[in-house]
């Protein structure tokens, strides 16, 4: 195995700007300035020269979402060009640790609750997300595969897009994401979702937000990387503008 410290070295590639890179412990830092896609090049090697390995590294830089939805007293559209809130009978407005969310709020059946918007058509392209935020109001950490549906302003069915499983821990907050690609986008009126949980005032709906497709940056040409047979390994990262994770 290799001999610790490590040693980091920038091979080449480009760095977003507003990020720096660290090579006494291989980190980046700093905050994002422009948003798309970046990759580069990182070398690790062990302080006896042993090992030496070099990784391609992409981090995507997203344009902070918008706001399409944020449940409350009243339901903040935010502009966003919807008018009007869909829910099922069993779903309700709940207020609870200094929280507030769309939650079950009869019965515990998970197939009864939905909670959405709809108003004027609008386009969604390839790699537009739809971020929904989740609040775990109970003392246990929750397990759940949420749904959602553009088409659909009722309970769920066979014809919506499960979710990534998500855990939230006790008190905490999650979120799911749909992203679109050729063969979802299109033209919807409505975003209508399900938290797909068997519980009751457990799992809050809090938000949805709409995080819409960068431009992809221009990754350097293969002689630019000056690496003869560049590694096949991957790293993705996924930072907000503004930020750094």
């Amino acid at each position: 195995g290799s001999e610790l410290p490590l040693n980091y070295e920038f091979v080449s590639g480009r760095l977003p700007p507003g990020l720096h890179f660290d090579d006494t412990d291989g980190s980046l830092n700093g905050v994002p300035s422009e948003d798309g896609v970046y990759s580069f090049n990182i070398r690790s090697s062990d302080t006896i020269g042993a090992e030496s390995n070099v990784q391609k590294i992409t981090v995507t830089i997203y344009k902070s979402p918008s706001l399409l939805v944020r449940f409350g007293t009243p339901h903040d559209y935010n502009q966003s060009g919807f008018s009007s809130f869909m829910k099922d009978t069993y779903t309700d407005l709940v207020s609870i640790d200094g929280r507030v969310g769309m939650g079950q709020t009869v019965g515990s059946t998970g197939a009864y609750n939905y909670q959405g918007i709809s108003g004027e058509s609008r386009t969604y392209q390839s790699n537009d997300k739809i971020i929904i935020t989740w609040y775990n109001a109970s003392s246990i950490n929750q397990i759940f595969a949420p749904k959602i549906s553009f088409s659909e302003s009722s309970r769920p069915t066979a014809n919506w897009h499960t979710l990534e499983e998500i855990s939230i821990p006790p008190k905490g907050t999650g979120k799911s994401y749909f992203t679109f690609n050729q063969s979802t986008k299109g033209t919807f009126s409505l975003i209508n979702t399900s938290n797909n949980h068997d519980s009751n005032r457990t799992i809050l709906c809090e938000k949805i937000e709409l995080a819409e497709n960068m431009e992809e940056a221009q990754e350097p040409a293969p002689d630019e990387l000056n690496i003869p047979n560049p590694p096949k390994n991957l790293e993705m990262l996924i930072i907000p503008l503004g930020e750094i994770e």
